[in-house]
């Protein structure tokens, strides 16, 4: 292989791997940070692709009209989610209900839209194309560079937003000390809905920038459900900074396994998840002094 399709193949990974932590981000924030297992995680990506796709194909709207009705759409949804079905209830039974929502949602999907897949766009961007000093030519996605960046700006923000904002610090109090944040007068369940609610607004642009890229179809959550958990464990759950890390470490050897051995992509994956769930069961990019602390 040349040392143009080498530098192609690594930019194509770290792209599509800062989509994964992007995916990683709401997940990880939901079960470490908020306690709450949301085994309808990759339901709730997949729906809100096949949203995406019926507002700008059956409604007719611009996609610039599209995005933020998502945005505030699944931002409601998370808060009246955690407001109803998993208020204050034991993680075994978040599991049962989540699972149950997923199986619904599939199914309506499946009912509804069918099980044909769909593709949103094809060529929304141009390819850019340049020659490496003779040793071939680079091509480079410009969604690939969108994706990188968006997932960049929105793990940025949030990250910022949590540590600079009042909103953010309370959510963070809250999550560390739910108790003493009571006693100085913090509405703590609205605190932990609002949360909630925010990482679904994470999880609705992962949805859109998926949307854009990859096919859809009814059972395409199962795999972000599966590359979210992936992610998390190998960042250490709860670990918002390292999950963007991990994510890019994903992306770029699954990118690579898929160019060179197709066919071991799946060993190679499970085999890496697995050697770090036996030998660095707290995360690959969790430091000795942050297991001591909460997110």
């Amino acid at each position: 292989m040349s040392w143009a399709m080498w530098v192609t193949t690594v930019i194509s990974g770290l792209c599509t791997g800062s989509l994964f932590g992007l995916v990683s981000a709401a997940f990880s924030f939901q079960i470490g940070a908020l306690r709450m297992l949301n085994f309808a995680y990759g339901a709730f990506v997949m729906i809100g692709m096949y949203l995406m796709y019926g507002g700008i194909h059956y409604l007719g709207w611009h996609i610039a009209v599209v995005v933020p009705v998502l945005v505030i759409f699944y931002f409601f949804a998370g808060c009246f989610l955690r407001a109803t079905l998993l208020k204050r209830v034991l993680p075994s039974v978040q599991i049962i209900v989540t699972a149950g929502i997923s199986l619904v949602v599939e199914s309506l999907v499946l009912y509804t839209a069918g099980a044909m897949p769909r593709s949103l766009f094809s060529g929304i961007l141009p390819a850019w194309r340049f020659e490496l000093f003779g040793h071939g030519l680079v091509v480079i996605n410009m969604l690939n560079v969108l994706t990188f960046v968006v997932s960049t700006v929105v793990l940025l923000g949030f990250s910022m937003f949590l540590k600079r904002t009042w909103l953010g610090m309370t959510i963070r109090a809250v999550v560390q000390q739910k108790e003493a944040a009571s006693l100085m007068g913090i509405d703590a369940e609205k605190i932990i809905n609002i949360g909630f609610g925010i990482s679904f607004i994470m999880t609705s642009i992962a949805s859109i920038i998926i949307s854009l890229q990859f096919v859809l179809e009814p059972s395409a959550g199962h795999y972000y459900q599966l590359i979210g958990f992936l992610v998390c464990v190998i960042a250490g759950i709860g670990n918002l900074k390292g999950g963007f890390f991990a994510g890019l470490l994903v992306g770029l050897i699954s990118t690579v396994v898929s160019v060179y051995i197709a066919a071991w992509h799946d060993p190679i994956i499970f085999v890496l998840f697995v050697f770090v769930l036996i030998y660095l069961p707290h995360g690959v990019f969790v430091s000795k002094k942050s297991l001591t602390r909460a997110v």
